[in-house]
């Protein structure tokens, strides 16, 4: 396993992120993301008057709620945003850094072109909300600079409405509200079309002078970005990794290069580890390699292997991990 490694635990419903603590630390694991709770200011305000046992009561997860009774009692008498923090401190005291990552605007399953989540000024995304909420988690952990490193404002921008000019506009907001208020955390910026697409920096770079040097560009990539991912089965090998890797430079490592360069965080890439889907298999042997000869940081979506609920389904086995 190499060493610029971060593994990605979504947290939508606390998944399984605390009973990973051994695993991550003996495998040599030096940072862990997390996808924080919604920012949306009245999501927060609901959340804080139910607890972990309340919320699991009401989704009727009794297996998944005697399990933590078991092994981690302590987060279920509290709040959602309470046992966040109190998943972040474990991994503090394992010595563990965390990202906190913020996706969906509700708790649910991210993402899709129609979720009302995707771009600023969409049903459920709506950037004032979005900007406090990035205040909250910016606060709360501004006293735990050593544990909470960085702060991703908003997962895989997307959609019909979005364009660079208004992402430009809000993501300048977003950091500069973050920084002013934690100059000590990374702040990560993902750009256009599901965080494929950072070109639009090619024409109006962001304003980062005030920011100390604490910007950090991410990045996606899968098989199925951009074109089918029958691509990898239709043509040659060799040819469709090279156009794939020219294209991931095009779109978003150029950020490293030039008189600004800044570092770029492969935050999400997999594929079904197991193995059955030729295409995605292909695209990994294509991808890693890339990475490794640019010794480019990543995080494997995604590490915790099942879910309490996902998608009105408990015990949801997840194939990328």
């Amino acid at each position: 396993m190499a060493t610029n490694v971060t593994v990605e635990i979504e947290a939508e419903e606390m998944d399984e992120g605390l009973s990973l603590m051994e695993d991550l630390k003996s495998g040599g694991l030096n940072i862990s993301r997390h996808t924080k709770m919604p920012g949306r200011v009245k999501i927060v305000g609901f959340i804080k008057k139910r607890t972990v046992e309340e919320n699991f009561d009401l989704l009727d997860l009794e297996q998944a709620k005697a399990g933590l009774a078991q092994y981690n009692p302590f987060v279920l008498n509290k709040t959602i945003a309470e046992a966040y923090e109190a998943v972040v401190d474990v991994l503090g005291e394992s010595g563990l850094m965390v990202i906190a990552d913020n996706h969906m605007s509700q708790p649910r399953w991210c993402c899709s072109l129609d979720d009302g989540n995707g771009f600023f000024g969409d049903r459920y995304f709506d950037p004032q909300e979005w900007l406090q909420g990035l205040s909250l988690v910016a606060q709360r952990f501004s006293k735990k600079p050593t544990v909470l490193v960085g702060m991703s404002l908003q997962n895989e921008i997307r959609g019909t409405n979005e364009n660079a000019n208004d992402w430009n506009n809000y993501v300048t907001q977003g950091v500069t509200t973050i920084h002013n208020i934690n100059p000590n955390v990374l702040v990560i910026v993902s750009g256009l079309n599901f965080d494929n697409d950072l070109r639009c920096l090619k024409e109006k770079p962001l304003n980062a002078s005030a920011l100390d040097n604490k910007l950090v560009f991410e990045v996606h990539l899968y098989s199925f970005s951009g074109d089918a991912e029958s691509k990898f089965i239709n043509q040659p090998l060799n040819n469709i990794c090279a156009d794939i890797i020219n294209g991931f430079v095009d779109h978003a490592e150029f950020v490293r290069e030039g008189p600004n360069p800044f570092p770029l965080f492969v935050s999400e890439y997999g594929y079904d580890q197991r193995e059955v889907n030729d295409a995605e298999n292909r695209f990994m042997s294509c991808f890693t390699a890339h990475l490794a000869q640019e010794d480019l940081d990543w995080a494997l979506w995604t590490w915790q292997g099942s879910y309490y609920y996902r998608e009105g389904c408990d015990k949801h086995v997840k194939i990328y991990d």
